[in-house]
Formats: C-alpha cells, sequence, structure tokens
C-alpha cells in the first residue's frame, strides 16, 4: 500500500511569477497570490476570480493594500481583458479580503475611506465584515471612537 507521492525532503519549489498587477485578468485554472507590501495583507484568487488591475483600486484599498507582485501555483492559467461585470465583481472581491486581512483599526479607517461609518453597523455584523470576533471590535470600537469624535450618531 502506498500513499501519495512526496517530492523529496529538501526539494525547493521554485516560486512562480504570474500576470502584472496592472493589468486586470481573471483565473481559470490553478490559483494566484497578489502580495501586498505587508506580508499579512495578501488577497487569493481561485479559478472565477477577476483581478481588475492595480489602478481600479479605490485610492483607499489601494493605500491599505499597496500590491507589489503577484505568484501562481504551477498549472494557473488566467486570461486578460475580463469583462465589465467580472471587473466590478473583481473590486468587490479584492476590497472584501483586503477589509478582512487589515487590524480591526485599520479596516475601520477602510471603512470610512469607502463611505461607511462603523458606528452605524450593529458590532456582530461589523466583527463579520473584520472578520473578528464581536467581541474583540467592541474593544477596540471603544479606543477608536475615541479617536472619531466626528462620526458619533445620535
Amino acid at each position: 500500500m502506498s500513499g501519495p507521492h512526496l517530492p523529496p525532503r529538501g526539494l525547493y519549489n521554485k516560486q512562480r511569477p504570474g500576470p502584472s498587477i496592472e493589468l486586470p485578468f481573471t483565473v481559470t485554472q490553478g490559483m494566484i497570490a497578489v502580495m501586498g507590501a505587508s506580508e499579512t495583507v495578501n488577497i487569493t484568487l481561485f479559478p472565477g476570480a477577476t483581478w481588475p488591475g492595480v489602478n481600479a483600486l479605490s485610492a483607499p484599498v489601494r493605500e491599505a493594500f499597496l500590491p507589489s507582485e503577484t505568484f501562481m501555483i504551477p498549472h494557473t492559467g488566467w486570461q486578460l481583458n475580463p469583462s465589465e461585470s467580472d471587473l466590478q465583481a473583481g473590486l468587490g472581491g479584492v476590497t472584501s479580503q483586503v477589509l478582512r486581512a487589515l487590524t480591526i483599526h485599520e479596516g475601520l479607517d477602510l471603512l470610512v475611506a469607502v463611505g461607511v461609518n462603523p458606528l452605524t453597523i450593529n458590532q456582530t455584523t461589523l466583527a463579520a465584515l473584520l472578520n473578528r470576533t464581536r467581541e474583540g471590535v467592541s474593544k477596540r470600537l471603544i479606543l477608536w471612537r475615541a479617536e472619531h469624535p466626528e462620526l458619533e450618531t445620535r
């Protein structure tokens, strides 16, 4: 009986550069990682996902993410010139992944930058948007709220 074929120990898998971050593309097979300037803010594109191109990102998302390059797994394919609807879906997907990769404080700031007042959102919903626990968001929101009195709702 034999298990899956494993490469010999010590084998280094060569990094495979992906398409330019400048160009919009849709992943057709495999996966592509879009790397941000921070090791914690990277996004993963699976088949069907569209990268809209760095210049299509809103300024707040681009500044929070700072995309720098792409890498792909073996046997990955992509196609250039995605449709307008794919580009719009790609923008939403990228923004969502970036929002969930940021710290709570950074995520709250990004929400404000894209026109959403976090103080108007139920804390359980806000925690889900930020991929955090409600308790964690509640604790950080106290400090964040003190820094943003202009957003207070009454």
